[in-house]
């Protein structure tokens, strides 16, 4: 089945809505509409057509610093889970292309300096 344009966008939105199931494996999530039709998206393909970070409804401000923190802080959970789990830490990278385009690179060396000594504020 073939998406136009505008179908798909109204799919997008229903992603907030709940509408679609995301199925997660190893280095690919696979978005699927309510009716159980697959938009073949992968993560990969995602992170290598990234621009900059999206539009995310958590962070609406224009003061993004929160958004830069979370992320942050996702990508290196994400990097802990998949080491432990032994699987691929590649899933991890669009957290990290995240915040590595909305954070200033000072930011990133002093939170990167603060965990390497074990002194950064929140639990990684």
């Amino acid at each position: 089945m073939v998406h136009s344009f505008s179908n798909v966008t109204k799919l997008l939105v229903g992603t907030i809505k709940n509408s679609f199931m995301g199925v997660f494996a190893v280095g690919h999530i696979e978005l699927r509409h309510a009716s159980g039709a697959s938009l073949g998206v992968s993560i990969m393909t995602k992170i290598k057509n990234y621009k900059t970070a999206p539009f995310d409804s958590r962070f609406p401000t224009q003061n993004q610093t929160r958004n830069c923190q979370q992320n942050y802080l996702t990508f290196h959970h994400c990097e802990k889970a998949m080491t432990t789990k032994e699987g691929d830490v590649s899933v991890c990278e669009w957290y990290q292309h995240v915040y590595k385009s909305l954070s200033p690179i000072t930011w990133v060396s002093t939170w990167d300096d603060h965990e390497a000594e074990g002194t950064f504020p929140r639990k990684i």
